[in-house]
């Protein structure tokens, strides 16, 4: 089984948690806001859900909001555990393998990841 979809430009790593003054950590509201989103739009597609027994495979090819420097390896942990909350998949540790490309920006959006999750089934 195969699943491909395209979502928004996630935010950084950077912007995902934060820790209170008594060193308690948090998820930050704008994290939050793109795991719902993520989550509405898998609903609205009714996009399949891999089984908790599947192998998987991603590929994720990444199109930035903009020619600013990235580190493209900031953007596969936010896209997994917002597949994980949407259901997609049911635990982010059973992707295996990731490949992963920077492609040219695109100014005129706000950027988007081409995600592919395949089963190795």
């Amino acid at each position: 089984m195969e699943i491909c979809l395209r979502l928004p430009w996630p935010p950084s790593v950077n912007r995902l948690w934060r820790t209170t003054k008594q060193g308690k950590m948090y998820m930050t509201k704008e994290a939050k806001k793109y795991k719902k989103c993520v989550w509405a739009y898998c609903v609205s597609i009714a996009a399949f859900r891999f089984a908790i027994t599947d192998v998987l495979d991603a590929t994720l090819y990444a199109y930035p909001p903009d020619k600013r420097k990235r580190d493209l390896d900031n953007l596969v942990k936010v896209i997994l555990d917002s597949l994980q909350y949407a259901g997609i998949i049911p635990n982010d540790n059973q992707v295996k393998s990731i490949f992963m490309e920077m492609k040219d920006a695109v100014p005129e959006t706000e950027g988007w990841v081409l995600v592919q999750i395949k089963s190795r089934d």
